[in-house]
C-alpha cells in the first residue's frame, strides 16, 4: 500500500511539475512571439519612415538644385543685358563696333576699344569668357574681348549668319558642345543688336559666353544628394547642358513657349 502511495505521490508530483513547466513554456513562447512581432512592425514602421524622410529630402535637394541653377542662369541673362546697355552708353566706342560690321571699308580697329569692353564684362560677371559681334549686312564677325577663343569665335560667327532674316526673338541660350560627349564647351547667350538710329532694325547679333563647368560649379555643394540627371533645356527643347554628358542633338520636348528649361530626372 505505502508503494502504491509512494507511486502515486510521485506521479501527482511530475504531473504537477511537468503542467507548471508547461504553462511556464507557453507564457515564455507567447511573450516572445508578441516581442518578435511588435519588434518587427516597429522595424517595418522605422524602415517605412526613414525612407519617407529621404524621399522627402531627396526632393527638397532637387528642388533647392532646381533653384540654384535657375537664379544662375537667370543672373547670367541678367547680367548680358546689363553688359549690352553699357556697350550701348559707351556711344564712341559702340559707333566703332557698329562701323566695323557694317561699313565697307571699317574703321581702324583700336586696342583701347578692346579693353574698354573687356573690362565692362568683367566688371558685370567674371565668368563671361568671350564677346563676339556679327553684322548682317556684310556677313563680318569680329570679337569684342581681349581673349578669343577660335573654336568659340568660329562657332558664333556660324551661328549668328543662320540667324540672318530671323525676327527678333530676345535673348536665347546656345550650346557650342556639338557631338561631344563632354562637358567641356561653351554656352552662349546671344542677344539682337539694334541700329543705333533705329531701334527696330535688326542689324546683327550679340554673343557672349560661359563655361559648361560654370553650371556644375552653381549646385555642386549638393552634389552628395543628387540622384538622377540634371538638363538645361533651351526655348526649341534641345539640350543645352545635361549633368552626365550623354546627350547630344537631343529635343526632350516641342514647344512654342520662349522660356529655357531646368528639369532634374
Amino acid at each position: 500500500m505505502q508503494m502504491r502511495k509512494s507511486r502515486k505521490g510521485k506521479i501527482k508530483r511530475w504531473l504537477k511539475k511537468y503542467f507548471a513547466y508547461s504553462f511556464v513554456n507557453k507564457v515564455f513562447f507567447v511573450y516572445l512571439f508578441i516581442t518578435l512581432a511588435a519588434g518587427v512592425s516597429l522595424m517595418f514602421l522605422l524602415s517605412h519612415n526613414l525612407k519617407t524622410i529621404k524621399y522627402e529630402q531627396t526632393m527638397d535637394m532637387s528642388n533647392q538644385i532646381l533653384t540654384s541653377m535657375d537664379s544662375f542662369l537667370e543672373n547670367k541673362f541678367e547680367a548680358e543685358k546689363s553688359i549690352y546697355q553699357s556697350f550701348l552708353q559707351m556711344p564712341d566706342k559702340w559707333e566703332t563696333v557698329v562701323g566695323t560690321l557694317q561699313e565697307d571699308s571699317p574703321p581702324p580697329w583700336q586696342e583701347e576699344v578692346r579693353n574698354s569692353f573687356s573690362q565692362t564684362a568683367y566688371a558685370v560677371d567674371r565668368q563671361f569668357t568671350g564677346l563676339y559681334a556679327f553684322g548682317f549686312s556684310k556677313e563680318r564677325a569680329v570679337s569684342l574681348g581681349n581673349e578669343m577663343d577660335s573654336g568659340d569665335f568660329y562657332y558664333f560667327e556660324t551661328l549668328a549668319g543662320q540667324m540672318m532674316g530671323q525676327k527678333d526673338t530676345g535673348s536665347s541660350l546656345v550650346t557650342s558642345r556639338g557631338r561631344r560627349l563632354s562637358n567641356m564647351f561653351s554656352i552662349f547667350l546671344l542677344d539682337t543688336i539694334h541700329a543705333p538710329d533705329d531701334f527696330t532694325e535688326d542689324i546683327g547679333v550679340l554673343g557672349i559666353c560661359f563655361h559648361a563647368r560654370n553650371i556644375r560649379q552653381s549646385y555642386q555643394k549638393f552634389d552628395s544628394y543628387l540622384k538622377g540627371q540634371i538638363y538645361v533645356l533651351n526655348n526649341k527643347g534641345e539640350i543645352i547642358y545635361d549633368s552626365n554628358a550623354q546627350y547630344v542633338d537631343c529635343l526632350l520636348y516641342t514647344s512654342d513657349a520662349a522660356d529655357d528649361r531646368i528639369s532634374v530626372d
